[in-house]
């Protein structure tokens, strides 16, 4: 009952989480940065992430998960404001930074209240995840309107105040929902030893986290490269997976509490590479017609 009291905050907060990914490349070569200290940005960003985790997953278990969502969403403000500001590399990376602290602490504390309930682990998590992607969808038609209106570098700038501003909104409503009662939780100091079998799947979430961050580096690049294609087509090409996203997520979680995490990694894992293999030939084709023209 608390997790959907938490629907519209989890929303408003998420509104960059879909034209971030897509904005941020365009954003620094407008401030003439080259794709290569781009790399340097999110590499920074995915190293200080994983150091993030477990300095923050330790701290977090001694507060409850109410007080951490609500010092995550302090952290979106800030993160939010500081990119409104950010006109050089570095606070690109300290932006990048707080945003990463934020979404450890959120995701931390949603999964915990997950946890706590002990039942469709899968089908609430994918509930956060449509919300998640929801507000990602909303955000990219605000994203549409602004930038209609200025150049990228003053929209950036528009758009990440007008997101500080629906965070610090998150972070007032946040304050006014009711403490919820929580087990007390034994905090275990000794070292976590991972069993052969989650040793797997952290491998599998490793492989995943991997790819998909070589894609965020170079997708929009090689789109705008290969494609000569502009921001608002390459948006448009990712309207019916984000709209799928948004949208799916509560009825795919169920399907995987029915079918186990086995089949549903199995099945993720088959369908991923699919995609991928099919975004190559059909780059490859692309590049062959070209090339005949």
């Amino acid at each position: 009952m608390f997790l959907k009291k938490l629907t519209f905050p989890i929303i408003i907060i998420f509104l960059p989480y879909i034209f971030f990914d897509v904005l941020l490349p365009l954003y620094t070569k407008e401030l003439g940065y080259t794709t290569f200290q781009f790399t340097i940005l999110v590499s920074v960003f995915s190293i200080s992430q994983l150091i993030m985790r477990l300095l923050l997953g330790r701290v977090s278990d001694q507060y409850s998960r109410r007080s951490v969502f609500i010092v995550s969403l302090l952290f979106f403000v800030a993160a939010y404001l500081a990119f409104s500001v950010a006109d050089s590399l570095w606070i690109l990376v300290i932006a990048r930074v707080v945003y990463g602290i934020a979404s450890i602490l959120l995701t931390i504390s949603i999964f915990g209240m997950i946890t706590d309930t002990n039942d469709n682990f899968a089908q609430k998590l994918g509930r956060f995840d449509s919300n998640r992607n929801l507000g990602g969808f909303i955000g990219v038609g605000l994203s549409f309107y602004i930038l209609s209106n200025y150049e990228l570098l003053n929209g950036w700038k528009v758009l990440f105040v007008v997101c500080g501003a629906t965070a610090a909104i998150a972070f007032i409503y946040s304050l006014t929902l009711p403490k919820r009662s929580e087990s007390q939780r034994n905090i275990n100091s000794n070292r976590v030893v991972l069993s052969p079998e989650k040793r797997k799947i952290w491998m599998v979430n490793m492989l995943f986290c991997l790819i998909s961050s070589m894609i965020v580096v170079l997708l929009i690049p090689y789109l705008q490269a290969v494609f000569n294609a502009e921001i608002k087509e390459i948006a448009i090409t990712f309207i019916l997976p984000m709209l799928a996203s948004a949208f799916l997520g509560s009825f795919l979680g169920k399907l995987g509490d029915h079918m186990g995490y086995r089949k549903a990694i199995t099945l993720s894992t088959i369908i991923s590479a699919l995609t991928i293999s099919a975004l190559e030939d059909f780059c490859s084709i692309h590049l062959a017609i070209q090339l005949l023209i």
